[in-house]
C-alpha cells in the first residue's frame, strides 16, 4: 500500500463516518485518460465493484460529477428516474447518495461519493463538507493525475 492509497482509504472512512453513510467510493482520473479508476471503496458488492473499476468521463453518477465539476445528489436511488442510475446500482440497497468532484486547483482529478441505506437525503451543509474534503484530497493527488 502506498502513501496515496492510505490517504484515499482514510479520506473515504472520514467521509462515511462524517456523513453517517453506509458505503462509499473514491475514483481518480488517470493522467491523459478521461476515465475514472476506482482507488478506494467500502461496502460495495463485488458485482458492482466490477462495473465501477473504470468509469468513462460523463457516464454514471461519478462520471457526471467529474464532467460537470459539481455535486450529484440523489434523495433516493430506488425511486429516481435518472438515466445514469443502472439496475445494479439500485440492487445495492442504497437510497440517498452524493458524489462530488475532487479537484487540484481548477482540474477535476477524481470523485468521492457516499451512500446511505436510509432515504434521509444529504443537506447542503453536508454536501459542502464533502466538496471541501474532495478539494483537500485532490491537493494530495500528484499533478500527473491532473493532466
Amino acid at each position: 500500500m502506498t502513501a496515496l492509497d492510505s490517504i484515499f482509504d482514510e479520506a473515504l472512512q472520514k467521509a462515511i463516518t462524517g456523513l453517517h453513510a453506509d458505503s462509499g467510493t473514491i475514483q481518480v482520473r488517470e493522467s491523459e485518460d478521461r476515465v475514472l479508476r476506482l482507488v478506494a471503496s467500502h461496502a460495495i458488492p463485488g458485482s458492482m465493484l466490477d462495473r465501477i473499476r473504470e468509469i468513462p468521463w460523463g457516464k454514471g453518477p461519478a462520471g457526471l460529477a467529474a464532467e460537470r465539476g459539481e455535486a450529484i445528489e440523489y434523495g433516493n436511488l430506488q425511486t429516481s428516474t435518472a438515466s445514469e442510475i443502472d439496475s445494479q446500482a439500485r440492487a445495492t440497497g442504497i437510497q440517498a447518495a452524493v458524489i462530488v468532484p475532487m479537484t487540484h486547483g481548477q482540474e477535476v482529478v477524481g470523485t468521492i461519493g457516499v451512500g446511505r441505506k436510509s432515504e434521509r437525503p444529504f443537506t447542503e451543509k453536508q454536501i459542502q463538507w464533502l466538496l471541501d474534503l474532495g478539494r483537500t484530497i485532490g491537493r494530495e493527488i500528484p499533478l500527473l493525475h491532473a493532466r
